[in-house]
């Protein structure tokens, strides 16, 4: 069976093993590795597994002449100053994107947040971690062997040099791309090739570091600017400065709605010097990023009509019990964990299936937002008031099973006030007027509830939930699902006071 569209574009960050080699004219197999996984964050899905290995391997192979052309090279006793990188030439944002008034997603610029750096590479060794929508990370140990290789005897090593690298791989809230910056650890290069060649040839060897699309891919999929940064290993080693590479999806590859699509990239090593050069380089797994045009995207006077998610992160919304917005956090904990004891009452001797929780099992069902123009918007609403007030088109349908006591809208003190809490929230298809699956109504503190609202708003623009589109390739499978996650747990006095139906 072919895989699907969200298989395809989940699959290349999913549990690979890390094969880095480096291979020059004469063939040799690709060295395979299993880099150690960094610990898992446990309210983010993205990070890979593997088996216990920390070191990934760069085999290089030069004939005896290339090596003595590398050895008769000329050396500087001094260290070099690390090059100036040359941007990309693409155009900047477009003016809406000047506006700064979101703090999360961060604006992307020259160098990486330095809170993203902190939290995603908060371990020593991180094989692949998606930190959120829009971050994803990577640090390990690569070990680059340099063989000689003849026609009459099995390749010789010359040396090793092994170094550490770390990237930050950053979306964007604004366009089509993903930055990624990558540098050498400082002072992590070590050698082993000897006294002599430690001193005067390998740290004057070549790196050669870049970002590429998945070979295969069309231009207005997959691009990268600018080129790639070479400097010897001594360069590399003794300065702590990131440098990016750009990856670009383009809208008109785009299907559906807002143009979904999807690119794979990967970072690159080789080996390249002035006297040879590795003519087949290898890089670490593909990576997927998801894009879109959709222009529906806001905050205030700001737009987002255009960005790039990692999506293979899982996205909710939390809520936390006694915080601010405690009774919405209580009913919606209710609702998950006790379905049956919420209105609308089942029917008797049925029960309620309420969807949503966030369980870190992607196939837990989920949630699907709409936008207020979908028919389910209003029907959704329609429902709620039914189930709260007995009023309204569907009254007749929650008579005996809606809430017993409406929300007090007009009590005389405003900090009393009531507004019907629904879940699933009514800008999802999962709301009170699916045939699918059942919800809940409360009467819950109307600051509270317009201020859950708010989040609701911000998580949709801030997570860059799509909303939903049918006519996407396998809609079931393509569109947005999330989560509503509720911190903490009700106290024994809470559990009592639920309501008791029976």
């Amino acid at each position: 069976m072919s895989p699907t569209f969200k298989q395809r574009l989940l699959g290349a960050t999913i549990a690979l093993a890390a094969v880095l080699s480096v291979i020059s004219a004469a063939p040799a197999a690709a060295a395979e590795t299993s880099p150690r996984p960094a610990p898992p964050d446990e309210r983010t899905a993205g990070t890979d597994s593997a088996a216990d290995s920390s070191t990934a391997t760069m085999n290089v192979y030069l004939t005896s002449d290339q090596w003595e052309k590398l050895r008769s090279t000329p050396r500087s006793s001094k260290i070099q100053e690390p090059p100036p990188q040359v941007p990309g030439q693409r155009p900047g944002p477009d003016a809406w994107a000047e506006a700064e008034d979101r703090t999360t997603p961060l604006p992307v610029s020259d160098t990486p947040p330095d809170g993203a750096v902190k939290d995603c590479l908060a371990w020593e060794t991180v094989l692949w971690h998606v930190y959120d929508r829009f971050t994803a990370c990577q640090r390990y140990a690569v070990e680059a062997k340099y063989y000689e290789i003849s026609n009459t005897a099995p390749p010789e090593l010359e040396g090793t040099t092994t170094f550490t690298f770390e990237l930050l791989a950053q979306a964007d809230a604004r366009q089509r791309r993903v930055r990624t910056f990558v540098r050498l650890v400082k002072d992590s290069v070590d050698y082993d090739w000897g006294a002599w060649d430690n001193v005067f040839l390998a740290p004057n060897i070549n790196l050669t570091v870049s970002t590429d699309c998945t070979s295969g891919q069309r231009l207005e999929v997959c691009t990268t600017s600018p080129g790639p940064v070479t400097m010897p290993f001594a360069v590399w080693d003794n300065n702590d400065r990131w440098y990016y590479w750009d990856v670009f999806n383009e809208e008109k590859s785009g299907q559906g709605r807002d143009r979904v699509s999807a690119a794979q990239w990967h970072l690159e090593f080789s080996s390249r010097g002035g006297q040879y050069e590795i003519t087949h380089p290898y890089h670490t797994p593909d990576r997927m990023i998801r894009c879109d045009s959709a222009g529906y995207f806001s905050k205030g006077q700001a737009r987002y009509p255009h960005a790039c998610v990692f999506a293979d992160a899982v996205p909710h919304l939390d809520y936390q019990l006694g915080g601010p917005r405690d009774e919405v956090a209580e009913h919606i904990w209710t609702a998950q964990e006790l379905p049956a004891s919420t209105y609308p009452l089942p029917q008797p001797g049925g029960t309620k299936t309420i969807p949503g929780q966030y369980t870190f099992d992607q196939s837990v069902p989920g949630l699907h937002r709409i936008l207020e123009t979908h028919p389910q918007y209003a029907e959704n609403r329609e429902h709620k008031t039914g189930a709260c007030y007995k009023t309204g088109r569907y009254r007749h349908l929650y008579q005996d099973t809606g809430l017993p006591t409406p929300p007090d809208t007009k009590n005389p003190d405003p900090s009393k006030r009531q507004d019907c809490d629904e879940y699933p929230f009514a800008s999802t298809l999962e709301g009170c007027a699916s045939q699918r699956w059942d919800c809940s109504v409360k009467a819950v503190n109307a600051s509270v509830n317009r201020g859950a609202g708010t989040d609701l708003k911000n998580f949709y623009v801030d997570q860059r939930i799509l909303a939903r589109d049918d006519t996407l390739f396998e809609p079931e499978l393509t569109n947005d699902t999330f989560y509503v996650d509720i911190t903490s747990a009700p106290t024994p006095a809470r559990l009592h006071a639920q309501p008791d139906h029976g």
